[in-house]
């Protein structure tokens, strides 16, 4: 009789064509603009990010624990193929949505200049809260 096990797949970008999806979806998003379309891509993305993040700590590793050790090995190398490709591309995926959502909503300092005007504006604010230490120190001293 045959050997009817399988081999676990390789490593291969062909047989993770998927990843082009989400790559896709994030370049039309900037490309055109949509805030709803980036939006979403950057929520979805990091949904799947942290929903993997959290089954593989909570419900993968502690089963891969309590199992043999050619079990495990076997169940590793039919994952470890697709995480390769999965995991890299929905965090950068994520991370890339972020940061172009929040440049377009103008919560992130683009210029050196927008940098500038903040940390004189901190140190303005800075120096201001001295002056009054100062001059309520002052005051106080005369009382005394």
């Amino acid at each position: 009789m045959e050997n009817l096990v399988q081999r676990p797949p390789k490593i291969s970008i062909r047989s993770n064509l998927w990843i082009v999806i989400p790559i896709s979806a994030l370049f039309v998003a900037i490309v055109t603009s949509n805030l709803l379309l980036l939006n979403y891509v950057h929520v979805f993305t990091s949904i799947l990010w942290t929903g993997t993040d959290i089954f593989m700590a909570f419900l993968l590793g502690p089963i891969l624990r309590n199992i043999s050790l050619s079990t495990r090995k076997e169940v590793i190398s039919w994952l470890m193929p697709k995480m390769v490709f999965y995991m890299p591309t929905v965090s950068a995926v994520t991370t890339t949505a972020g940061y172009f959502l929040a440049s377009r909503l103008g919560h992130h300092a683009t210029s050196s200049s927008s940098l500038l005007d903040f940390c004189s504006i901190s140190y303005r604010r800075s120096d201001v809260h001295t002056r009054i230490g100062n001059t309520l120190t002052h005051k106080s001293s005369d009382i005394f």
